[in-house]
C-alpha cells in the first residue's frame, strides 16, 4: 500500500470514528437541551396561570376569556410560545 493511500484510509477511519462518537454526543445534547425546554416552559406557564387573575383585571376583560393555549409548534414539540 502506498503511503497516500494508508494517509486515505487512516483518514477515513478517524472521520468514521469522529461520527460515530459525535452522534452519541449529539443525541445526548439535544435530550437534554429538550427537557430543558420542557422545563421552562412548564415553569413560564406555571408563572403565566398563576397570574391570569391580576391580568384580567389589567385588561378588563372577565377572567373565563384568558386561558394559555399551546400553539402548533409546541404540540409537535419543537418549541413555541405562549
Amino acid at each position: 500500500m502506498s503511503v497516500h493511500k494508508s494517509a486515505n484510509t487512516e483518514l477515513e477511519q478517524a472521520k468514521r470514528r469522529l461520527l460515530g462518537e459525535g452522534a452519541k454526543l449529539y443525541l445526548a445534547g439535544l435530550n437534554a437541551l429538550t427537557e430543558f425546554q420542557r422545563e421552562v416552559q412548564a415553569r413560564c406557564r406555571h408563572v403565566v396561570e398563576a397570574s391570569l387573575s391580576n391580568q384580567a383585571k389589567a385588561l378588563h376583560v372577565k377572567m373565563e376569556s384568558l386561558q394559555v393555549q399551546e400553539d402548533a409548534e409546541n404540540s409537535r414539540g419543537t418549541g413555541g410560545s405562549f
